[in-house]
């Protein structure tokens, strides 16, 4: 739906809580044009998934039903047409290290799930109640680089059970 005005989104509360506006996953495609803002791009990735845009926020729909929310360009949130992000920690994303970010959480008393990916080199970070992902690994010129000082680099709302297989 073309709107007149940016919709406001705020990272906090779909990290800690799974708020993104209205937008639930199962959604249908179709629904969401009839009552979200249109995407700023869009594609067919094959096999029966599209991907749909905003900024660099990314809705992804398998058979024509949203399936997953995801984004590892935290620089691109101003990119969007039709959506207003309030960034959060991802403010200061190039700083945002897994030690920081797991106090913040322990600040907001939040709980959540850690899962260390030796053979990936990376953290992943679970939240239990929006079941939000977030993924933290090293930079690529840090040879040496221990877990707690891992960066963020995307994060990740699905149906996937990555965390149960082993919880």
């Amino acid at each position: 739906m073309k709107l007149n005005y940016k919709i406001d989104i705020d990272l906090k509360d779909f990290i800690l809580n799974g708020k993104f506006d209205f937008v639930e996953l199962g959604q249908t495609q179709e629904w969401l044009l009839h009552n979200f803002a249109d995407p700023d791009d869009q594609g067919d990735m094959g096999n029966q998934i599209e991907i749909w845009r905003f900024g660099t926020i990314e809705f992804y729909f398998l058979e024509k039903q949203l399936f997953q929310i995801y984004c590892d360009g935290f620089h691109g949130f101003k990119l969007s047409q039709s959506l207003k992000i309030q960034p959060w920690i991802l403010k200061k994303y190039k700083r945002m290290t897994l030690s920081k970010f797991l106090k913040i959480l322990n600040r907001e008393c939040v709980n959540y799930l850690v899962k260390h990916d030796l053979k990936l080199k990376n953290v992943a970070i679970k939240i239990s109640k929006s079941q939000m992902v977030l993924y933290f690994s090293p930079e690529y010129d840090a040879k040496d680089a221990q877990p707690d000082q891992y960066l963020i680099g995307a994060f990740c709302l699905n149906h996937d059970h990555y965390f149960e297989r082993d919880f």
